[in-house]
This record gives structure tokens, sequence and C-alpha cells, in this order.
């Protein structure tokens, strides 16, 4: 039974990975996926559209403001604009899975001992799904739900009491590492975005300044020919 509920835990995990595989570099399918549209940037444009205080068909929009039920919805909305990536899916499902061991398993250190494999396997399988992708660089959707998923299963597995050291594992320790250089790619690659934008929106508008600057100097060349040549034909009349 312990094995059999290890493998079934560890082939969500691994359902997740195949899912976030899909947006690896180079793959068509994950470069229609990046493109389309999340779920909660949905959920914000339909939030900007509507408002914080939704559609009042009765019209007592005051009323309805500060009601349970207003503050039910809002609350609602926020989780799901929270949930938009796999990353929080797989940590509820872990903490569900969690809650339910710990109610219905009476024998702690049974419970323990798999939360402790469960762990393992968890950090074994994230680390050996990285370095298979050493040669390529996450995407940031990849980036965001790995780096949700990775902290949210430390912090809770700690929790559960499980011992540093395990928690603290080499396995862990590379997928940190790993992480945070991704995060790093992933900020140089923005500010190196924004630079190339401003640099070409001034150049930009030096072009345009100068061209500017050269209609000027013809108008003002032409102006003044015209003034030469009118001055000679009234002196013609004079």
């Amino acid at each position: 039974m312990d094995t059999c509920l290890q493998e079934k835990l560890l082939s969500v995990l691994e359902y997740v990975l195949g899912r976030l595989a899909r947006y690896d570099e180079g793959n068509p399918i994950g470069a229609l996926l990046s493109m389309a549209p999340k779920p909660n940037s949905i959920f914000n444009k339909m939030k900007n559209l509507v408002g914080d205080q939704g559609i009042n068909l009765t019209g007592s929009s005051s009323n309805s403001a500060g009601s349970p039920s207003s503050s039910n919805a809002k609350t609602a909305a926020n989780q799901q604009q929270n949930s938009g990536h796999m990353g929080h899916s797989y940590v509820n499902f872990m903490r569900g899975s969690s809650e339910t061991l710990r109610q219905f398993v009476t024998d702690e250190v049974w419970v323990n001992n798999l939360f402790e494999q469960w762990f393992s396997g968890q950090m074994n399988m994230i680390n050996e799904w990285l370095t298979e992708r050493l040669q390529q660089s996450l995407s940031p959707y990849q980036l965001t739900c790995l780096s949700f998923l990775v902290k949210k299963v430390h912090s809770d597995f700690e929790l559960q009491g499980i011992d540093e050291e395990l928690l603290n594992s080499k396995a862990y320790e590379s997928i940190n590492r790993r992480l945070k250089l991704e995060e790093t790619n992933c900020a140089l690659n923005e500010n190196n975005a924004s630079t190339n934008s401003s640099s070409s929106f001034t150049g930009a508008n030096s072009f345009s300044l100068g061209n500017l600057g050269n209609a000027q100097a013809a108008v003002s060349n032409v102006s003044s020919v015209m003034e030469g040549a009118g001055a000679k034909v009234f002196a013609l009349f004079k």
C-alpha cells in the first residue's frame, strides 16, 4: 500500500511536468500556448470592464457592496485570479492530500515516513526534469510555475515535521540554484528588451527632429530666394 500510494501521488507531479514540457523552447505547441491569454489575464480584462463591484441588477449598488455576498464574491474572484497556473493547482492537490492522510491514518510514524519519501520523490523528479533541460532556458510560464511549486512544497513539508537535512537535500539545492539562475536570466532579458525599445524610441525622435531641422532650413532658403527674386523684379519696374 505504501508503494502504491507513493506512485499515485508522484504520478500527479509527473503529469504536471509533462504539461509544462509543452512550453519548452523550440516547441511549436509551447509557442502557441505562450501567445494564448492565461485565465488570470482574461479575468483582469473582465474586471476592468465590469469594475470591482460588478453589475448590480437590482439598482442598489451601495447596499450590495457592503453585503456579505459581495465580499464573498470578491474573495472567490481573487482566488480565481491566483489559480491561473498549474503550480498553484498542484499545491492545492498536495495540501488536500496531506490533510486527508493526517485525518484518516492514525499511525503518525507511517504518515511521516510517507511524507519523507513523497518529498524526496518530488525533488528528485523536478531535478531530473531540469537536468534534461540544461542546454535551454525555461520559459517565463515554466519558471513561474516551478518557482511557486518548489517554494510551497518545501515550506509545507517543513511544517509537516520533515527533517531539515532531508528538506535541504542535494536535489533541492540543485533546483534552487537553477531557479535563481533562470530568474536572473529572465530579469536581464527584460532589461535588455526595455533598453532596446527605449533606444529605438530615442533614435526615432532624434531622426524626426533632424528631419524637422532640415525642413526648416530648406524653407528658410526658399524664402530667401523668393525675397531676392522679388527684389529684382521690383527693380525692373522702378
